[in-house]
């Protein structure tokens, strides 16, 4: 029986097929690596952001060229031994083998070239498309990722909506601080409604400045048409004054034609009172002359009492007097329900805010009836607004109540409001009115009253000025009486002055009882400052300073006379500068300076001439300076008469 031809196979060396085996094998590898690396951000934050790549490429296929050898070693000796029975210098062509020859060819070659131009492309797409399949979140924002490739990921973060929920869900959970601001950045980015809640928690005293920040600069950059209806949702709901005014301002910057009637759509659709009257405020700031007539119609057809009186107080800002009669009539309304008595209250505070002179007489007319503690005050600071006159005698009536009118009303209520309101009105009615409430009912006394007393009361606040400077506790109101008795007071003020200079307080001497006693410069006055600069220790280097420098404002020549006996017997370099300076500015001829060296002996002999040259000119001076002041009188009444006439 004749054998069956062999079967004749085609061979090839060992060499070769083991080097087309690891070629395949380090192929094959590679690919699964650079499909691999995909998933792993780029570590090297350093580099600039425009040469960043997704993937580390160079690492991964390194690791797949160790593997792909390690395996195509253990491959090629697995089909030596399943092909051959003993070791030959020729083996069977595998197809393995065929495949990596093909691969080593310019077929092979122009195939890698093309699978690698796509993933060269691929390299530069946003990590938002890849996320990982077994945990369906961004790779590199995952929680065991360290914090530069977390801000690297979100740096490149394409703003889809799909990354909306996965930035929301990390942004409370996240631990590096350093991350925040690059989360919320990223989630501004998208302009997705969904973020304006979650971009508004971040505006909290609570958290980092930086985190505070970047939230309120990514909702300004990225404002945009998503961000309207959420933020006009959240205008009267945000848990923080903070956010609520953020909020607030974002909707009045924001430039957009359909905003004002997006704000009057949410006005009429919802019914929180607050959120309402929020929507108000910022379309009258918005657009306020614009929508008078419409604040005009919330005024007289809203339901609820806060509304429309809040369209009222923008009605009365804008000088509208529409609103005059119907609050008048709100004034007049009978009965005394909890609705009635704030319908009166926000009629008052709205009538004193419109500062319509007619609304005097209905105001008045509600200090004597039987009313609410708030609407009685309302009533009363009204009348402060409205400047009238003719309400000081009713107040004053008012204030000498010994009580109020009801339980809620304690007599320091009363008068407290009614002191405000003679500081409103101002003149010399409410200042005698707050006068009799200083002397007789031992009222506070603040700056604001010394200044309103020394202006329209002159010497008749004397007294109660001098007795406030010398009982009253605070700095500033002492101060401000001092400064009003240099210009009031006169020889009665000068002992209580002289006291109060010499008072040395936690916060150090005033200045202004010396200056009032520079100012008064009568001789007692002078007297008074003498005694405090000769005597030493009696006042502060500073305070020492400014009695010198009242003497020399006085501008008489024995007080200059005696100056320069101080200048002369003191140990200070510079007196004998300070001692010409004097006689230069206050004698209208000058006198030769000479050297200006420090010896001691040099500063007395010149300054012995200089009381040589006084001396020789002194009825000359004498004269000058009684001219001088027949000028500065005339001066005063001339600027008096113009006064008068205009």
């Amino acid at each position: 029986m004749a054998e069956k031809p062999r079967e004749e196979v085609e061979t090839i060396s060992r060499r070769k097929h083991f080097w087309y085996v690891i070629y395949f094998s380090a192929s094959l590898w590679g690919c699964f690596g650079l499909v691999v690396s995909l998933i792993f951000p780029n570590k090297a934050v350093n580099v600039s952001i425009s040469v960043y790549r997704l993937s580390l490429v160079f690492g991964f296929l390194m690791g797949a060229g160790i593997l792909g050898f390690v395996f195509g070693i253990a491959l090629h000796r697995w089909i030596i031994v399943s092909k051959t029975e003993k070791p030959a210098k020729e083996v069977p062509f595998s197809r393995i083998a065929r495949y990596g020859k093909w691969l080593f060819g310019w077929r092979g070659q122009v195939l890698g070239g093309l699978v690698a131009l796509p993933f060269l492309a691929w390299g530069y797409l946003e990590p938002v498309y890849l996320r990982s399949v077994v945990f369906g979140r961004i790779a590199g924002l995952d929680v065991s990722r360290p914090q530069n490739i977390k801000r690297w990921t979100l740096r490149k973060m394409q703003p889809v909506p799909e990354a909306v929920p996965i930035l929301i869900e990390i942004l409370d959970d996240e631990r590096y601080a350093g991350v925040r601001p690059e989360i919320v950045r990223a989630l501004a980015s998208t302009r997705d409604p969904r973020a304006v809640k979650p971009l508004l928690k971040m505006i909290d005293p609570d958290q980092s400045i930086v985190v505070l920040e970047s939230a309120e600069n990514s909702l300004r950059e990225f404002m945009g048409p998503g961000f309207i209806e959420p933020l006009i949702e959240m205008a009267g709901y945000p848990d923080y004054h903070v956010q609520r005014n953020k909020v607030v301002e974002l909707l009045l910057d924001y430039e957009h034609p359909d905003l004002n009637k997006r704000l009057r759509e949410s006005f009429e659709r919802n019914n929180d009172e607050r959120h309402r009257c929020q929507v108000l405020w910022i379309l009258y700031h918005r657009k306020g002359r614009e929508l008078s007539d419409y604040f005009f119609s919330v005024f007289r057809n809203d339901k609820s009492l806060k509304v429309r009186f809040d369209a009222a107080g923008f009605l009365a800002a804008l000088k509208d007097e529409r609103v005059f009669d119907p609050l008048v009539e709100s004034l007049k309304a009978s009965g005394e329900t909890v609705e009635k008595t704030y319908e009166r209250y926000y009629a008052v505070r709205v009538l004193g805010e419109l500062g319509d002179k007619r609304a005097v007489r209905p105001l008045i007319s509600l200090l004597d009836k039987k009313l609410s503690h708030s609407t009685r005050n309302a009533a009363i600071e009204s009348l402060g607004l409205l400047k009238a006159p003719e309400a000081v005698l009713p107040l004053r009536k008012l204030f000498r109540k010994k009580v109020g009118f009801n339980k809620e009303e304690t007599e320091s209520y009363i008068r407290h409001s009614c002191v405000n309101a003679y500081h409103s009105i101002g003149g010399k009615e409410a200042a005698l009115a707050l006068m009799e409430a200083i002397e007789i009912y031992n009222c506070s006394v603040f700056e604001r009253d010394v200044t309103l007393l020394a202006e329209h009361c002159g010497a008749k606040a004397v007294p109660l000025l001098i007795s406030t400077l010398d009982n009253t506790g605070s700095r500033m109101v002492r101060s401000a009486a001092a400064k009003a008795l240099g210009e009031i007071g006169g020889g009665r003020a000068v002992k209580s002055l002289m006291r109060a200079a010499k008072n040395v307080t936690p916060f150090g001497p005033m200045r202004q009882p010396i200056e009032a006693l520079g100012k008064i410069g009568n001789p007692e006055a002078v007297e008074a400052l003498f005694d405090l600069v000769n005597k030493p220790g009696a006042l502060p280097p500073a305070s020492h300073y400014i009695a010198i420098l009242a003497l020399e404002n006085i501008g008489n020549f024995s007080v200059v006379e005696r100056l320069i006996d101080i200048y002369e017997n003191s140990a200070l370099v510079d007196d004998r500068t300070r001692a010409v300076v004097v006689v230069n500015r206050l004698m209208p001829t000058g006198f030769p300076t000479g050297s200006y060296r420090s010896d001691k002996q040099e500063r007395i002999r010149e300054i012995a001439e200089m009381r040589a040259w006084i001396m020789k000119h002194r009825n000359r001076l004498a004269w000058d300076a009684e001219k001088r002041k027949w000028y500065l009188k005339e001066e005063g009444n001339k600027g008096t008469r113009e006064q008068g006439n205009k």
